[in-house]
């Protein structure tokens, strides 16, 4: 049996692998995102503690720790998207 046969599903699972670039691309992007404003908001929120910045970064992490992450894509998706129309639809668009 050949390895990267379509098992069943219809198709080739040797052609999934080619979005394996895109998947990439948007882990990459959303890691670096996440580092250059948490990071920073991290250091200021510890150095005024107790303060007004303090409390929004401990709120703004505890909404996001807590937030199902197919309810956050899903309203990016509304306002980047549908109210905004900054990025493209889901899916891939070439």
């Amino acid at each position: 049996m050949e390895l990267l046969s379509n098992l069943g599903l219809g198709f080739s699972v040797a052609s999934s692998f080619a979005n394996l670039g895109f998947c990439l691309i948007g882990v990459l992007l959303g890691t670096l995102i996440g580092v250059t404003v948490g990071v920073p908001l991290g250091v200021i929120a510890a150095a005024n503690r107790g303060g007004w910045i303090d409390q929004v970064a401990r709120v703004v992490a505890l909404i996001g720790y807590s937030m199902p992450i197919f309810w956050l894509g899903l309203m990016g998706l509304l306002v980047f998207y549908g109210i905004l129309g900054w990025v493209g639809g889901p899916g891939r668009q070439d």
